[in-house]
C-alpha cells in the first residue's frame, strides 16, 4: 500500500489546526464575555448583599407582656432564657424573644455571634418603638449564639462597647482591644491616620471614644470634632485649628469658641496665630479674654537612644519618672530606641 502523499498529510494537519483554532476562539470569546459581564455588574453596584440594603419585614407580636418581662431582665438572666424553647406565639419561642431583648436592650452582637451566617429579621413594635425579632433560627445557629454569650468576654456591638467604656473610670485593655477591632472604629481610625500629623494609637482611642462611632462624620471633620471638643478633647481642639482653621474662626458660636479656647494650653506658632486672630475679631469680651490668656511652653521631644531607660532620662532632664509615664501613656518601662517621648516644658 502506498504511503499517503505529502499534500494529503498537509491537508489533514491543516484541517486539525483550523478546528483547534475554532475551538480556542470560541472558548476565548466565552471567557471575554463572562469577564465583561462581571465588570458591568460590578460597575452597576451588584455586589454581595449587605445589611444596609436589607428589607426587614414588619409584623405584630400580640404577647407584649412577655417582651415587657424580658425588658426588665439583666443580661445574665436573658442569657439563661436562651435555653428556654417554650413556644410563645406564631413560631416565636422564649429563647427567640430573649435574643431579641439582648440585642435591643444590651447591644448583644448577633452578627458576630453568627459569624456571617444568614439570619432573618422581622420588625415589630414594643412600647411604640421598633423592635427586631430573629425568627426561624436553626438549632446550630442558636447553639452558636448560646456559646458566644457564655464564652465571649465582650459580646457587644460597637455601640455597646462604647457605652460600656463611658461607664468606666478605668478601661480594661481587653475592652479597648474589643472596640479597636470593630469595623466602625477601624474606619474612623483609618480616616484620621490620613491627616498629616503623627497621632499615636492611644491618642486616637481617647479622641474616638468621646463621640459617635458613625464613620460617615469623619468626612466632614468639624462635624466629627465639635462634639468631642464639647466633651473636653484637647486633641480635637488642636486638630480643628490645624485642619479647619477658617471654619473655627468664622463658623463657631461664641460658646463653642470659649470651649475651644479653654482647651488650647500649649504655646505653638499655630495656636498663637489663631489666638491673635480671634482677639481682633468681632467676638464677645469673654472670648477676647480667653484669647489673651497666657499659654504654657510646648512640651519637649526626646528620641530614645540605645541603652536609655526611664530612670536615666528622668535624671538627664530633671523630670520625675511618673511624669514621663503619664505624659506618654506608657504601659510599661520598656523603651524602644528611636521612639519619641514627650517631656514637660
Amino acid at each position: 500500500m502506498d504511503n499517503p502523499s505529502f499534500e494529503k498529510i498537509l491537508a489533514r494537519r491543516s484541517r486539525m489546526l483550523i478546528h483547534a483554532l475554532i475551538i480556542s476562539g470560541t472558548l476565548n470569546f466565552a471567557l471575554i464575555a463572562t469577564f465583561v459581564t462581571f465588570v458591568l455588574k460590578e460597575r452597576k453596584g451588584i455586589v454581595l448583599p449587605t445589611a444596609a440594603h436589607e428589607t426587614v419585614k414588619k409584623t405584630y407580636l400580640k404577647n407584649q407582656a412577655v417582651l415587657a418581662e424580658f425588658a426588665a431582665m439583666s443580661y445574665d438572666q436573658l442569657v439563661r432564657e436562651l435555653y428556654d424553647e417554650t413556644h410563645v406565639e406564631e413560631g416565636q419561642r422564649r429563647c427567640d424573644l430573649a435574643l431579641a431583648a439582648l440585642a435591643h436592650f444590651h447591644h448583644f452582637d448577633i452578627e458576630r455571634a453568627l459569624a456571617g451566617a444568614p439570619i432573618e429579621k422581622r420588625e415589630t413594635l414594643f412600647q411604640g418603638a421598633p423592635f427586631i425579632l430573629y425568627p426561624g433560627l436553626r438549632a446550630d445557629c442558636l447553639e452558636g449564639i448560646r456559646r458566644f454569650a457564655r464564652v465571649e468576654v465582650w459580646p457587644l456591638t460597637a455601640e455597646g462597647l462604647l457605652q460600656e467604656i463611658s461607664r468606666r473610670e478605668e478601661v480594661p485593655r481587653s475592652l479597648q482591644d474589643a472596640l479597636s477591632c470593630t469595623t466602625e472604629y477601624f474606619l474612623i481610625q483609618r480616616a484620621l491616620k490620613r491627616l498629616p500629623y503623627a497621632l499615636s494609637d492611644n491618642a486616637l482611642f481617647d479622641l474616638i471614644i468621646k463621640g459617635s462611632l458613625d464613620a460617615t462624620t469623619v468626612a466632614d471633620l468639624p462635624v466629627f470634632l465639635l462634639p468631642r471638643i464639647e466633651k473636653g478633647s484637647q486633641l480635637a481642639a488642636y486638630l480643628l485649628i490645624l485642619v479647619e482653621r477658617d471654619f473655627a474662626l468664622k463658623q463657631l458660636t461664641d460658646s463653642q469658641m470659649e470651649k475651644l479656647l479653654s482647651l488650647l494650653t500649649e504655646k505653638t506658632p499655630e495656636v498663637e496665630d489663631f489666638l491673635a486672630e480671634v482677639a481682633t475679631g468681632l467676638r464677645s469680651d469673654a472670648v477676647h479674654a480667653l484669647a489673651g490668656k497666657p499659654l504654657e511652653a510646648s512640651p519637649r521631644h526626646y528620641t530614645v537612644q540605645q541603652g536609655d531607660n526611664l530612670w536615666k532620662i528622668s535624671r538627664k532632664f530633671k523630670v520625675k519618672v511618673e511624669t514621663i509615664r503619664e505624659l506618654n501613656q506608657l504601659e510599661s518601662d520598656t523603651l524602644k530606641p528611636g521612639a519619641e517621648l514627650l517631656l514637660p516644658p
